[in-house]
C-alpha cells in the first residue's frame, strides 16, 4: 500500500469468530458502536439495549415490564429512568404520543433481523518518520 509514493508496511491480523447467536451479535454491534463513539455503557444499560434490539420497536410500558422480568432493573420506574439516561446518550429513541414507543436509535445502524454479517476493517498507521539531512548544502 502506498500513499504519495511512501510505502506503508501493514501487519494484517484477521480473526474469524464464526457463528454467534442473535443476542450476542446484537450486543457486539452495540458495544462496538459505543467504543467507537467513546460512550461509556454500564452492563445494565448494555443489557437494556440488547433486549430492545431483540424485541425491536415496542411499547414503552411493555418494554419496562420486560426489563423487570429479565432482572435488568428492579422496577418499572427504574426502567424508565434507565431508558431516559440511555436516550440522553443518543442510543435509543422514544416516539409517539400518549402510548410511547421505544427503539434503538437508527443512527447506530444496528442490524437486528435476518442474517447478520458484521465485517469490520480497522487500520492504525504509524506516524511517518522524517529523516532530516544534517549536512548543509553549499
Amino acid at each position: 500500500m502506498s500513499k504519495a509514493g511512501i510505502q506503508i508496511a501493514i501487519n494484517p491480523y484477521k480473526r474469524t469468530i464464526g457463528d454467534m447467536n442473535r443476542e450476542s451479535i446484537i450486543r457486539f454491534q452495540i458495544m462496538i458502536h459505543c467504543y467507537l463513539h467513546s460512550i461509556s455503557l454500564a452492563p445494565a444499560k448494555l443489557e437494556c439495549l440488547t433486549l430492545l434490539g431483540m424485541k425491536g420497536e415496542c411499547d414503552l410500558t411493555a418494554f419496562c415490564k420486560s426489563m423487570v422480568e429479565k432482572q435488568i432493573s428492579t422496577s418499572i420506574e427504574s426502567s424508565r429512568n434507565m431508558i431516559d439516561t440511555i436516550q440522553k446518550d443518543g442510543l435509543l429513541v422514544k416516539h409517539g404520543g400518549y402510548w410511547k414507543k421505544v427503539s434503538l436509535h437508527p443512527d447506530m445502524h444496528i442490524q437486528t433481523t435476518g442474517n447478520i454479517w458484521v465485517d469490520i476493517d480497522m487500520l492504525y498507521r504509524e506516524p511517518a518518520t522524517v529523516i532530516h539531512d544534517t549536512k548543509k548544502s553549499n
